[in-house]
């Protein structure tokens, strides 16, 4: 009868989580269909494997669930170590405090099998092994990135939020053993919690005295005394656990709510000291928050030109995300200002959308500058009737004897695609580039991978060409499976940023032609796979010694109208803008690919102008093609 009734139970208690989880799938539906047309038509549709695994727990970090902050980047008002890990800290931090940790091992040793702390057990293990990502052995996140829908998910090191939640449990549970149990019942299982857990805190202490010296080290170097006792970043946390090994002997001794009461206080602290000094970066952030979302000069004068701010959206170039953020009013603070902008750190932005932006990337770059010339109609349609972005000044940067403009070019060179930048007329007969190559391992040495056409005033163009291994070469040549795979040659290295292991390269060019004035430039990419980065480019004339640099942007009056300077940041109006709606008189239908090429170039398939006020593109193909 016994067994009758728990075959029944289980019957309808499985019947029950069923039926539970089918009302829940169709209550999502009505969110979880639409995302899923959505990601279908963003850059989320399907991810490299490179972006997939970026953010992975670093395996020398299960150090930091004893010592917080082991690699440094506590936020502390004197004697902070600098984070000299890999990654960053914010990304990779999983910390759930000591004494979670000490009840944590003591609820397993106290497990039976099948109990809630067996489940919470593996669950705690299965989430710290994906969270590891990349230093999983045996390739196994490959395999993990093969799994559908699952490698449409990146940063790994996220699984934390699982792993510290089964420790949390865990905790509480060994928490509720010691309390239900007798202390003769639960003295083997107390016993040997406390045993490993001060074996552990023993071993981070040796660890750190002795082993730090010989750790890798992440992109920040690792100063003298990170590896000193005497920082708080050591004594806190060994403090710490004195008093969470005192807290639970008191409790398994006493076993009252006021020894209880004194546990929480030790849990408290320690969380509360470690989240105190947690992420500077933050911090840094929010002080003075109010006065960082108040209108800065540009923002006030569009705004006193303008009576209808709903009426038109703005638009901010910056080469680099985060660079003066505020002032250039960047897409996460626009809206708070009252301004609507095209720009936005938006990973689920439609393809489309970002390709007449001019290729915006997830975080509201801009890598296709053409979008800011004359026949671009991208940003006209966007209704963007003014652009920020920072100002030259002049400012120019020296790389092997060569002047540059300052502010990086960004030109994302791919397959098909190209950037043309007008010139006022500069005598010339050399051009130096600063590029860098992603994904050509399989590119062979020698193989033009850019044409350039130099027009000159009188009329003839002049094409040079830019070859892989004489002239630039790929972005991570110095990464040992990498430089096992590529094939060809290293080209002069000029510049070196440093990534996981190893140097990210940029590499010079100096292609010399016949003496000529210059009025225009033009990049057209040919290879067939792979991309070059087009960083800097400066036109030289020896006989004078004249250096003419390529800015990232080629504002022109017949479209843009400087309005004014502000400090670093410049205003532009620009004169074709167009309002939110119009009517047209006609209506061209074209392949996706076609309708793109029309916008960018601002031509028809015939060679007529385009003129977006008058006619509307209609797509025949995917909506989230590229093709």
């Amino acid at each position: 009868v016994y067994r009758r009734e728990e075959r029944e139970r289980r019957r309808r208690f499985l019947f029950g989580a069923a039926a539970m989880s089918v009302c829940g799938a169709l209550l999502s539906a009505i969110q979880l269909l639409p995302e899923r047309e959505l990601l279908r038509m963003g850059e989320r549709a399907a991810i490299g494997y490179g972006y997939f695994s970026a953010y992975s727990f670093p395996s020398w970090n299960v150090l930091t669930f004893v010592f917080p902050y082991f690699f440094g980047g506590a936020w502390l008002p004197y004697g902070n170590i600098p984070y000299w890990g890999k990654w960053t800290i914010d990304e990779t931090c999983g910390y759930f405090g000591l004494m979670a940790l000490l009840l944590a091992l003591v609820a397993l040793f106290g497990a039976r099998r099948r109990s809630p702390a067996s489940f919470w057990g593996w669950a705690a293990a299965v989430s710290l092994a994906l969270a590891l990502g990349r230093y999983l052995p045996f390739g196994l996140n490959r395999v993990l990135y093969g799994l559908p829908v699952y490698n449409l998910f990146r940063a790994p090191g996220r699984h934390m939020y699982e792993f510290t939640y089964s420790l949390a449990m865990l905790g509480g549970l060994g928490l509720s053993y010691i309390a239900r149990s007798a202390p003769e019942a639960s003295k083997r299982a107390a016993r040997r919690g406390v045993i490993l857990f001060g074996a552990i805190v023993v071993m981070t202490i040796f660890l750190y005295r002795f082993l730090i010296p010989y750790l890798p080290v992440g992109d920040a170097p690792r100063v003298d005394a990170a590896n000193a006792l005497t920082n708080p970043e050591a004594w806190v946390p060994v403090t710490v656990a004195i008093l969470s090994l005192g807290a639970f002997w008191i409790f398994w001794r006493q076993r009252n709510s006021y020894v209880g009461a004194l546990m929480v206080v030790v849990v408290f602290t320690d969380l509360a000291l470690f989240s105190l000094v947690y992420n500077w970066m933050w911090r840094e952030h929010m002080s003075a928050l109010n006065e960082r979302l108040q209108d800065p000069p540009a923002v006030q004068f569009i705004k006193s030109r303008e009576g209808d701010l709903n009426s038109f959206r703005v638009v901010s170039y910056y080469a680099l995300f985060g660079y003066k953020y505020d002032e250039l009013n960047s897409p996460n603070v626009s809206i708070t200002r009252g301004l609507q902008s095209v720009n936005g750190y938006d990973l689920l932005r439609l393809n489309r959308q970002g390709a007449v932006a001019g290729d915006m990337g997830g975080a509201g770059e801009i890598s296709d500058t053409s979008v800011f010339g004359p026949d671009h109609q991208g940003l006209n349609l966007l209704n963007v009737k003014y652009a920020l972005r920072s100002a030259d000044q002049g400012r120019t940067v020296d790389v092997e004897g060569v002047h540059f403009n300052a502010e990086l070019l960004g030109l994302n060179l791919t397959p098909g695609s190209g950037a043309e930048a007008p010139l006022a007329g500069s005598m010339a007969s050399e051009l130096a580039i600063v590029s860098t190559m992603t994904n050509s391992t399989q590119v062979p040495d020698e193989s033009p991978v850019a044409r350039i056409r130099l027009r000159t005033r009188d009329g003839p163009v002049i094409e040079l060409e830019l070859r892989a291994g004489r002239d630039t070469a790929e972005w991570a040549y110095d990464r040992k499976d990498v430089r096992a795979a590529v094939k060809h040659r290293r080209a002069k290295v000029v510049e070196s940023v440093p990534a996981e292991g190893f140097s990210a390269n940029r590499y010079l060019a100096r292609l010399q032609f016949e003496r000529a004035e210059i009025v225009g430039i033009k990049f057209e990419y040919l290879a067939a796979d792979a991309s070059v980065l087009i960083l800097r480019a400066s036109l030289l004339d020896p006989t004078t010694g004249a250096v003419t640099t390529l800015s990232p942007t080629q504002f022109q009056a017949a479209r843009w109208r400087k309005l004014a300077t502000f400090g670093e940041v410049e205003v532009y109006e620009n004169l074709k803008a167009l309002p939110r709606a119009w009517f047209v008189r006609r209506a061209e239908i074209g392949p996706s690919a076609e309708v793109l090429e029309t916008i960018k170039t601002g031509r028809m398939k015939d060679g007529t102008t385009f003129d977006p006020a008058e006619t509307v593109l209609i797509e025949n193909g995917g909506f989230g093609d590229r093709e």
